[in-house]
């Protein structure tokens, strides 16, 4: 069909003496689009015929970029825009965003937790928790209301794969140790979808909570992993499953070292469970300290504006109207910045906070607007804090039209996703050094620009920390690979060394390592590959990154690669 394109002869003659096999060969070229395209070929021989049909799909071989164009109205003006897709057919999303306080990028924002390659108990969570109350936020079709739901029934159904034993969750599936910070996390997401609607297997919650209480009873020093932190936000999910821990809230209320953020957290934990009088003490005694220190917190996944966030939901809850509205335009202007890179835990609790601010009501002017697009006109009213209306057409030109028809400054943005057809990556080094080596089985280098089908080799990727910035945590390799090589995946057979990831994640199509690296120290991981089918392929960019921190990453640019007709 039109997804591929035949160069060169199609049909050919081959001539047998005797019975035997030949291999005759055709060359293919993809459309534009990305789909499933059906290759149909016949034999022929005198009266008899033969034919076989199979269906190939075509995918894309970079990761979705996002592009936003925003502007700022004023009551009675318009914006004229035209509208172009981001990318290849079938993967380009647009949407038109409206709010009359500072806009959250919210197409953008939620669409790189739903898309991110990752998948630990963190960013399983963040993707799915941060939908929950979306519908506080803005209106939603029937679709994206049942698309929400989708995603957060699949979270909900993957939580089985992180439990543990002890009954907390793990960091990566399979692992058998509880990670403090993710079992909090995992634990408050599963209590808010249970009190939305959504069915919580009682194994999953009442497991949970026998570790939640033994810990919480258990804890007397902060460690790095469980700190002050972390110990508040265990005990705020205990008030919240309406199962209040008061001697460990009231211990935890004696120390003279209580940090900020975990008094903040505490306070909450008390409104929960009812004692507003002890919860306003700790917030007024707090009001003039500073929260947070600067910088990621490698065991709490934080950062400052998280801290902000997840000060809000205690200010919401004590009605302190003012001081959380002061918090939500801060939260929002960062969410606002098109290039601010935020982490998936300080993404995703940011939206949490604003939307369950959203749904107490935000004292702001109603929406009022018209969208034209292609000529087709929309009239916009609304009480919500934010309008989305996503573009039907993604993959098509578009002329768009935005009037301001309210009182107020209207807050307007395009934002347009979708996947380049070749990447335009540059080599990156922010305080961490990748490289990469191929070599043959003899352990010599060899260039992969071209290969003979059938070429056993190996990518050895070396991962340094150059030493400014301390020991990193939480790292990530992703090695995405051309549709021409395939990966030949050792633990299989047994045949594997071991690698020195913490967890590795291989797919058809790609290798994700994940990692901690000491300050001077380099770390190796070894893939076996081979070239298995003739062609011109994209081979992606090698990205090395630390998943919580934008100042630690690294990548090499991605190229074509060609398999040829065999070896010489």
């Amino acid at each position: 069909n039109d997804n591929f394109t035949v160069l060169g002869e199609r049909e050919k003659t081959i001539s047998f003496s005797k019975s035997g096999d030949k291999l005759v060969t055709f060359t293919l070229q993809t459309g534009m689009a990305t789909d499933t395209g059906k290759v149909v070929v016949r034999a022929r021989s005198g009266s008899h015929q033969a034919s076989y049909a199979v269906d190939l799909r075509v995918i894309p071989r970079n990761p979705p970029v996002t592009y936003v164009k925003d502007q700022l109205l004023a009551a009675g003006t318009n914006w004229q825009i035209t509208y172009q897709p981001a990318g290849i057919a079938g993967h380009n999303r647009a949407a038109i965003e409206l709010s009359n306080l500072p806009p959250l990028n919210l197409e953008k924002r939620l669409g790189y937790l739903i898309n991110y390659p990752h998948g630990c108990i963190e960013q399983t969570v963040s993707a799915a928790f941060a939908q929950l109350y979306l519908p506080n936020l803005t209106d939603l079709t029937a679709s994206q209301a049942a698309d929400i739901e989708h995603h957060i029934t699949a979270a909900i159904n993957k939580l089985n794969d992180f439990q543990v034993n002890s009954g907390g969750f793990s960091y990566w599936p399979g692992q058998s140790e509880a990670n403090i910070w993710g079992s909090n996390y995992a634990g408050h997401f599963m209590l808010a979808a249970e009190k939305a609607g959504y069915a919580i297997p009682a194994h999953l919650v009442n497991n949970w909570l026998n570790f939640q209480r033994k810990e919480a009873r258990n804890w007397r020093i902060a460690t790095d992993a469980d700190n002050d932190l972390a110990q508040a936000y265990r005990l705020y999910t205990l008030a919240l499953a309406g199962k209040p821990e008061m001697g460990a809230m009231n211990r935890l209320r004696k120390r003279a070292d209580l940090s900020t953020a975990a008094t903040w957290r505490l306070a909450l934990a008390y409104a929960i469970a009812g004692y507003d009088k002890q919860a306003v003490e700790l917030v007024n005694n707090s009001q003039n300290k500073p929260l947070s220190s600067a910088g990621y917190d490698p065991y709490t996944y934080g950062s400052p504006l998280r801290d902000r966030a997840m000060q809000l939901e205690t200010l919401l809850t004590l009605g302190r109207q003012q001081q959380a509205y002061e918090i939500i335009l801060e939260i929002a202007n960062e969410l606002a910045q098109p290039d601010k890179w935020l982490s998936t835990q300080t993404t995703a609790y940011c939206l949490l906070a604003i939307s369950q601010a959203a749904g107490q009501g935000i004292d702001s002017e109603p929406l009022q607007a018209t969208i034209k697009i292609n000529g087709r006109t929309s009239t916009v009213s609304s009480q919500k804090y934010l309008h989305r209306l996503v573009l039907q057409a993604p993959d098509k030109q578009a002329a768009i039209e935005v009037g301001n028809t309210g009182n107020a400054p209207l807050f307007v943005r395009l934002i347009r996703s979708g996947i380049p057809l070749e990447g335009n990556e540059q080599a990156v080094s922010r305080n961490l050094i990748v490289k990469v080596d191929y070599t043959d089985s003899r352990g010599n280098r060899i260039a992969v620009n071209s290969l003979p089908q059938g070429t056993n080799f190996k990518a050895t990727v070396t991962v340094t920390n150059p030493g400014g910035h301390g020991h990193y945590h939480d790292m990530a390799l992703t090695q995405l690979l051309p549709s021409g090589w395939e990966i030949i995946n050792t633990r299989l057979d047994g045949s594997g060394s071991g690698s020195p990831a913490t967890y590795t994640d291989i797919r058809d199509d790609r290798v994700m390592q994940y990692f901690d690296l000491p300050a001077g120290k380099s770390i190796t991981f070894e893939v076996l590959l081979n070239a298995t089918y003739q062609g011109r392929y994209y081979l992606p960019a090698i990205t090395a990154a630390a998943m919580y921190d934008i100042s630690v990453y690294a990548s090499i640019p991605g190229r074509w690669v060609e398999v040829t007709t065999g070896k010489d």
